[in-house]
């Protein structure tokens, strides 16, 4: 028989290397930049490129126009159009972005690289190495567009709370060692650049919130960086300290806990399931399109395309009367069965009634009119959410397909009695994972602001009372026993190394997994098994050094931009550096 040939496989790229080789490649999706960017010459950019499957690859650069240029930068590989949103929904919150053709955020970056350039200032290590690989070639077929620098033809250093103090020190001696003491200004905090000194209410206002959006946007970047025990800490002590009295200190602190909810919701859930979830809803929403020349005929209207005025302030004020008083929206829904007759409709409105005020008779009406009305959907709903209850919430979630499967579409009206159900249905199962998909759902439709508002505002307190029960319970905690992450040898290896890892800093309580690790597994292979043992989402570059930042060797992935030499963590093995029990790396 004839020997066979192992078939040339081609060897996959990290995202890293794909960047650096591809990314240009890929068409441009679209580019956003922060809409304060050029008032505070600080700018947040993002630059989408989509690949043949639909997913995408995004950088992020934190740009400063005053000095320093490209302060960090970021990316994200080959992400779907769900989490892609979620991404620049977080960006929009801390500083609302605008989307705007490639060549000013091109311009905008290569001017404050140049510019930081002049005055001594290296762009970050994530940019010379990978996202610059993002933008197109800065030759003439990118259109100029003159962006100005500093302020007022000075060099402007803002340190809003990020720099250290030696760092702060650092930056001061550069600027007068280039430009001279006095040719620069220095400002901490949030400062308005404008000249014009005009101090009337619009001025103010827009002061106001953009140093709104500076301190969220510090606050998402400080929390990002955050360690696991350190945000549990501080969100159960802003709800055990937080009182409902609006004082400034409370408004702070609900920002600061809306903040640390998304981030601590984030890391606890899988996000995979989530997006299948939203993936999922999404479709459905879709299958059944909201039409309201269907309005009249839901409420038993055949040859009305809407409902009549009169019928829909009845309508209302049956809704605004029914927490109130039975009495009360008892005399509405006789109002309204003296217009339209005793329909579907009105049975779904008796429904409500008997539900809120008499519980015990409930099941047995919501019986009756079920076999009268069968293909009704907002009594489908009452029943589902009904039975649910009944079985302890252990049925399937409801879908519109099923709820209204006799409608081509539904009304407003209907859509939104559905999710209002379904936020309650979500929350009622008690699992992370569904209340972050319908959070994230709800924001990728169109609702009313009421609506919206009402479903936000359930979604947080379903999500932080489930964050809070895995926090007390210690289930995102270390336990005593500590989680054993082997990995497989390679089948050339009859010889596994045993490591602890334990993140620094942290010790109330102490963070670290115990793994077993073949001897022959590269520090490339080693770094991603560190980042599912840990369960972080492999945001950032990485190397691994004896003593910390600067000591040698330092094993990371070489690049041709690195200013030391660099030990390749992609062929360098485990056991050409750990030779002896207890040795320590960091």
């Amino acid at each position: 028989m004839a020997k066979k040939t192992a078939p040339n496989h081609q060897q996959l790229l990290s995202p890293e290397n794909y960047i650096r080789q591809k990314a240009r490649n890929l068409p441009i999706y679209e580019c956003k930049i922060n809409k304060t960017w050029n008032r505070e010459k600080f700018s947040q950019i993002t630059i989408a490129r989509q690949h043949a499957n639909g997913n995408f690859t995004v950088c992020f650069y934190l740009v400063d126009l005053g000095c320093l240029g490209v302060k960090d930068s970021g990316f994200r590989f080959n992400i779907d159009k769900y989490e892609y949103g979620r991404l620049l929904q977080k960006m929009d919150n801390s500083d609302p972005l605008m989307t705007v053709d490639y060549a000013l955020v091109h311009n905008v970056i290569y001017a404050a690289l140049a510019y930081a350039e002049d005055l001594g200032f290296k762009p970050c290590k994530e940019f010379t190495q990978t996202t610059r690989f993002m933008l197109e070639e800065d030759t003439d077929e990118v259109e100029m567009i003159e962006i100005e620098c500093g302020v007022d033809g000075k060099p402007t250093y803002v340190n809003s709370g990020f720099d250290s103090a030696i760092r702060e020190k650092q930056i001061m001696n550069q600027l007068e060692k280039v430009v001279g003491k006095g040719n620069f200004n220095f400002m901490t905090g949030i400062d308005n650049f404008d000249d014009d000194d005009d101090d009337d209410d619009d001025d103010e206002d827009d002061e106001n919130e953009d140093e709104f959006f500076m301190e969220e946007d510090k606050l998402y970047r400080q929390y990002e960086q955050a360690e696991m025990g350190e945000l549990c800490d501080e969100f159960l002590e802003i709800l055990e300290t937080t009182t409902i009295q609006q004082t400034e200190e409370s408004k702070g602190n609900a920002q600061k806990l809306s903040i640390i909810l998304d981030e601590l919701s984030m890391r606890l859930c899988d996000n995979d399931l989530v997006d299948s979830y939203i993936e999922d809803w999404l479709e459905d929403a879709r299958d059944k399109h909201v039409n309201e020349n269907g309005a009249g005929k839901m409420v038993g209207l055949e040859n009305e395309p809407d409902i009549p005025e009169d019928v829909d302030n009845l309508i209302h004020e049956f809704f605004d009367n029914l927490v109130e008083s039975k009495s009360k929206a008892t005399k509405y829904l006789h109002k309204i069965e003296k217009i339209i007759g005793e329909t579907a409709f009105t049975a779904y409105l008796e429904l409500n009634i008997v539900r809120d005020y008499d519980q015990k008779n409930y099941g047995v009406k919501l019986e009756e009119y079920g076999m009268q009305y069968p293909d009704f959907g907002l009594i489908r709903m009452l029943k589902h959410v009904y039975d649910q209850e009944k079985n302890n919430y252990t049925s399937e979630l409801p879908t519109i397909k099923n709820i209204y499967s006799s409608n081509n579409s539904i009304t407003g009206f209907e859509f939104y009695d559905f999710l209002v159900n379904m936020s309650y249905l979500v929350a009622a199962k008690k699992d992370l994972n569904l209340s972050e998909a319908f959070d994230a759902f709800i924001n990728e439709i169109e609702l009313p602001e009421t609506i919206y508002n009402k479903l936000r505002s359930f979604t947080f307190m379903s999500r932080m009372i489930l964050v809070m029960e895995k926090i007390k319970q210690d289930t995102v905690r270390e336990p005593k026993d500590a989680k054993l992450t082997v990995c497989r040898p390679k089948s050339d290896s009859n010889t596994a190394f045993q490591f602890k890892v334990q993140l620094a800093e942290i010790s109330k309580p102490p963070v670290w997994r115990r793994l077993v690790v073949a001897d022959n597994t590269t520090f490339e292979d080693f770094h991603n098994i560190l980042q599912e043992a840990f369960g972080w989402e492999n945001y950032h570059l990485y190397n691994f050094s004896p003593t910390g930042w600067g000591s040698q060797p330092e094993i990371a992935v070489p690049h041709e931009e690195d200013e030391e030499p660099v030990t390749d963590a992609t062929s360098t093995e485990l056991k050409d550096i750990f030779g002896a029990v207890g040795n320590k790396f960091t």
